[in-house]
């Protein structure tokens, strides 16, 4: 399983470094603040090549660091210049850094600006968008109300009436009908055997096939699952196995049952009977305030009144000479006179909300 070199980031001057390093050095081992890693975090890049170097799988394989006492500073060695270099370039770096103010351990704080930044974008942009929902439902609102509950006043005096009235007759009559059986009062004229419904027979088997496409177990394989950390600045992947399957066909054989649809047969009647059934209306209408009911004549006791109607209009005329009608009860409308003067109010679309006498 391969090896491969993880980081890490100093707890005194954030700096990165690489796995092997047990001081902070920095990357490029210029830009390291010389202080010993102590108890920090490993992490593995994700573009982390394997580790070939057989020094470093040596260090690997050594096994986890010890527990480390509080990080001190490292003696500088006389023949190391680049690690003196790479120290007095750190202060210097670290001077600067305090000139400026501190840092947030972990994190860029120009990152942290652009990210506050694009928050306050995003919530900018939000509160535009419920405003101008709010503004477009205000605007849909007003136009409603405008149109169907914004009312405006006509006056107006009542022109004339109008009046009409009916009455619907049945008669008592023989009528011939057919049905599958006779209903009470009915008398039998004829009967026929016919068919009424068909039901579904079982009549045979027959065999289907049909391909059926299924997952086979052919095999397993390893891949890599992940990587564990060996507590040194090194990680190790992990390798899982798993199976590997190929799609196989078959053939399936299945017995169906096939209906057949059998006849069912009964005994279809015609018959005569008496029924109530409308026979003519009779009306009556005017326009004058002196209503009537239509004159009309029963035949005996096969005809009868089934149901009267009545209906009642005024004709409104407006200082604009527009004509309104409006229906009225009969009580209401017999108290109206011609020329009476009245209030009308409509909406926007015409539609008449009310109308009321001018006192």
């Amino acid at each position: 399983m391969a090896i491969r070199e993880g980081r890490w980031q100093c707890l005194h001057c954030q700096a990165e470094n690489l796995g092997r390093h047990k001081v902070c050095v920095g990357l490029d081992g210029k830009g390291g603040c010389g202080k010993k890693r102590g108890k920090v975090k490993f992490y593995l890049p994700a573009e982390a090549p394997p580790v070939t170097d057989s020094a470093l799988l040596a260090q690997a394989r050594s096994g986890p660091d010890q527990t480390l006492a509080e990080a001190t500073s490292v003696t500088p060695r006389a023949n190391d210049g680049l690690y003196v270099a790479a120290k007095l370039d750190t202060r210097t770096r670290l001077q600067t850094q305090t000139k400026k103010g501190p840092q947030l351990f972990g994190r860029n704080p120009v990152d942290l600006i652009d990210r506050q930044k694009k928050q306050r974008d995003e919530r900018v942009r939000k509160l535009k968008i419920v405003a101008l929902s709010a503004a477009l439902l205000l605007c849909v609102v007003v136009v409603v109300w405008r149109l169907f509950f914004s009312t405006f006043t006509v006056e107006a005096q009542v022109e004339s009436f109008s009046w009409q009235r009916s009455v619907s007759i049945e008669r008592y009559q023989t009528v011939r009908e057919s049905d599958w059986s006779i209903p009470s009062g009915g008398t039998k004229v004829a009967e026929d055997w016919r068919i009424r419904r068909y039901e579904e027979v079982f009549d045979r088997y027959v065999t289907v096939t049909r391909q059926v496409s299924e997952q086979v177990q052919t095999g397993s394989e390893t891949y890599s699952c992940g990587s564990r950390d060996l507590g040194n600045g090194f990680f190790e992947d992990q390798t899982c196995t798993r199976p590997t399957y190929t799609t196989q066909d078959r053939t399936e054989y299945e017995q169906q049952p096939v209906y057949r649809e059998e006849p069912v047969y009964d005994w279809y009647y015609t018959y005569d009977i008496d029924k109530w059934l409308h026979d003519r209306v009779e009306r009556a209408g005017d326009t004058n305030q002196r209503p009537k009911w239509p004159e009309y004549t029963l035949d005996g006791d096969i005809e009868r009144v089934a149901k009267q109607d009545e209906k009642y209009l005024v004709r409104f005329k407006t200082v604009e000479d527009e004509i309104i009608e409006r229906e009225y009860p009969l009580e209401s409308w017999a108290k109206l006179r011609i020329g009476q003067q009245f209030q009308i109010d409509r909406n926007r679309v015409g539609h008449i909300q009310a109308i009321k006498p001018l006192t």
